[in-house]
């Protein structure tokens, strides 16, 4: 996958005997945003508070003076927010993350969301690393929720009746995924790669990304900004977090390693049920 015709040219047509096939994608950008409009048909319930805390909705962190917001991918089974790094662990202007603590905002802050809407602070995330030298793998971070806020574990927003998220699962090409976001919100989508490797670009610094997930889209039909952090699903199993894409492209970074990564439960601890 290349960003233009230009870059296109650059790559060889064979690679150590074996046929090299390119696709124009555009450029790859997180997804978090300073304006989206939701899609027809997406209640404005989900870009409201939301209690208990369930995946699917208005998401932020408390970043003064400035108001963006992208998706609550899903409250874990140990009790944790659960979105990407660049939604409630970077400061979305310069890419710089936030300090452990930070506050947690539902809904976001580009929603209405303020200081008193806090929800819980941030925890823990996954470093994203912009030297071009540097692989990447994941794009999440966790929160803990605040005493006396309500969340339901693997809870998804839908208009058409929530569902639930739990445990996880890999993906094939051609497999269909399912995701709630914060813009476009329940949308599914055809995988078409499992192995993507190139730049993302987060705001004007480009960081590099290999074993991505690919999900194929007309105009935005699967993911807008606004929807970074949602959890993808297939059949009800967690394949990963929404967290970039272009027009017809939509990036999903995968389970395995957000869950190992950051030590959290997606699906119901002994005796928890």
């Amino acid at each position: 996958f290349v960003e233009n015709e230009r870059a296109r040219g650059w790559v060889p047509s064979t690679f150590e005997g074996y046929p090299v096939r390119t696709e124009v994608t555009g450029k790859i950008r997180s997804l978090s945003a300073p304006v989206a409009e939701p899609l027809a048909g997406v209640s404005h319930e989900r870009r409201d508070e939301v209690r208990p805390l369930v995946g699917g909705t208005s998401l932020s962190a408390y970043v003064p003076d400035l108001d963006y917001a992208g998706t609550l991918g899903m409250v874990t089974y140990d009790e944790k927010i659960l979105s990407n790094a660049h939604v409630i662990a970077m400061e979305p202007d310069s890419a710089e993350f936030l300090a452990i603590g930070t506050a947690i905002l539902q809904p976001g802050s580009i929603d209405g969301g303020g200081i008193g809407d806090r929800v819980g602070v941030l925890q823990a995330y996954m470093p994203i690393s912009f030297d071009p030298d540097t692989e990447n793998y994941v794009d999440a971070a966790i929160g803990s929720i605040d005493g006396g806020v309500e969340a339901s574990a693997g809870e998804q927003f839908s208009e058409q009746g929530n569902y639930w998220v739990e445990a996880w699962t890999e993906v094939s090409t051609g497999d269909i995924v399912r995701k709630s976001g914060r813009t476009t919100g329940v949308t599914t989508g055809e995988v078409i790669s499992t192995n993507w490797n190139g730049i993302v670009y987060y705001g004007d610094r480009g960081a590099h990304f290999v074993d991505q997930i690919v999900v194929a889209q007309d105009n935005y039909s699967f993911a807008k900004p606004g929807d970074s952090g949602s959890a993808v699903d297939k059949g009800g199993e967690f394949v990963g977090l929404l967290f970039a894409g272009s027009s017809d492209r939509a990036i999903i970074c995968k389970a395995e390693g957000i869950i190992d990564g950051l030590g959290i439960a997606v699906e119901p601890l002994p005796g928890q049920y």
